[in-house]
Parts: C-alpha cells; structure tokens; sequence
C-alpha cells in the first residue's frame, strides 16, 4: 500500500517532466508497475 502510495508521487512529479527523453521511460515503467500493482 506504501509502495503504491510511493510510485503515485513518483509518477506525477515525473509526469511534470515527461519532455525530458530519459523520464519518459521511467514514466513507462512507473506505469506498468502501477498497473501490475492495481491488479493484485
């Protein structure tokens, strides 16, 4: 529960930045994490 709480903060400062190239992975990745996470 911390951790979703955790990558929610993180996707949004990200989602902030997404013109940077390296941040749009990271983006990507939170993503996919945040949806696995959803589905447990």
């Amino acid at each position: 529960m911390g951790q979703l709480y955790n990558l929610r903060n993180l996707w949004l400062n990200n989602n902030e930045i997404t013109e940077l190239p390296e941040s749009i992975g990271q983006l990507h990745n939170l993503r996919i994490l945040s949806l696995s996470n959803k589905g447990t």
